[in-house]
């Protein structure tokens, strides 16, 4: 059985994010990348209709929704916000014969500590 992805790279939000005070006083920009395996392809790949696929802009607009305006303490709490409100999404999306697999990653990209300069990332699959 053939296998497809779909995959939003490097999402970049600025969210409150820090587990002390002076973290949490400025804004930390992550990058959120998030992947959908699916066995088989959904049936937009046939059917050239944005209604039989998963909508990308549809999950972006969700992962925004879920993180604006709220504090994390831990790059893993963001991790799973994030991965909740994309698989919310796939699960209301009910694209016949599609079902996905989710995998979510964080990348908290300039993280106070020193010699790290690629930044901290967590992810989640499921």
């Amino acid at each position: 059985m053939s296998t497809c992805n779909l995959t939003i790279n490097n999402l970049r939000l600025w969210v409150t994010l820090g587990c002390g005070a002076e973290e949490k006083g400025q804004l930390q920009l992550v990058d959120i990348s998030v992947i959908l395996n699916t066995k088989g392809p959904p049936p937009g790949c046939h059917t050239d209709l944005l209604t039989d696929v998963y909508c990308y802009k549809d999950i972006i607009e969700r992962i925004e929704l879920a993180v604006a305006d709220r504090p994390f303490n831990l790059v893993e709490q963001l991790t799973m916000t994030v991965w909740g409100a994309v698989r919310l999404y796939l699960d209301e999306a009910e694209i016949e014969q599609c079902a996905a697999e989710l995998e979510v990653v964080v990348t908290k990209c300039h993280p106070p500590i020193a010699n790290v300069h690629g930044g901290i990332s967590f992810s989640y699959r499921e």
